[in-house]
């Protein structure tokens, strides 16, 4: 199951992500990574095959990160929602979504449909909500950790 002790990042959806860098890292006495884009982010949800452009950024003090996400879609900012979702490393990603989700949890996005095997990360969360799981592979990991210098 999952070892909530490999958290690595709290995620925040943002509607200006070089405001939002200004003001919350000066606030969190955090530094950020450049920022990269995807333009389009292709992904799966359950209502179907989606794209939005994201503009991600992290910030470069861990282990536990910040995530600041500017988009559309599934990653759309929304007035005054907070954290957006909670980073774990998986060594198994697919093995751990389908534990999850035989336990009734609701996937709500990830990059490849279930059937494909959910690729690189999942969106999860428990049946009655409230907080929101983002599954991440080590597979990207050193990627990943590579961008945080």
């Amino acid at each position: 199951m999952i070892d909530y002790q490999r958290i690595f990042h709290t995620g925040f959806l943002v509607p200006d992500l070089k405001a939002a860098m200004k003001e919350m890292g000066a606030s969190l006495g955090v530094t950020w990574v450049t920022p990269w884009s995807y333009d389009p982010m292709s992904y799966w949800t359950p209502a179907g095959k989606a794209e939005t452009p994201l503009l991600v950024t992290y910030s470069k003090q861990g282990p536990q990160h910040v995530e600041l996400i500017q988009g559309t879609g599934f990653w759309a900012s929304k007035p005054g929602v907070g954290i957006h979702h909670i980073g774990v490393w998986t060594d198994n990603l697919a093995a751990e979504a389908n534990a999850l989700v035989k336990q009734g949890w609701v996937p709500e996005a990830s990059l490849l449909s279930p059937e494909e095997g959910w690729g690189r990360f999942c969106y999860i969360r428990p049946p009655s909500g409230g907080m929101r799981l983002e599954l991440v592979s080590t597979e990207i990991k050193e990627l990943m950790e590579s961008r945080w210098v």
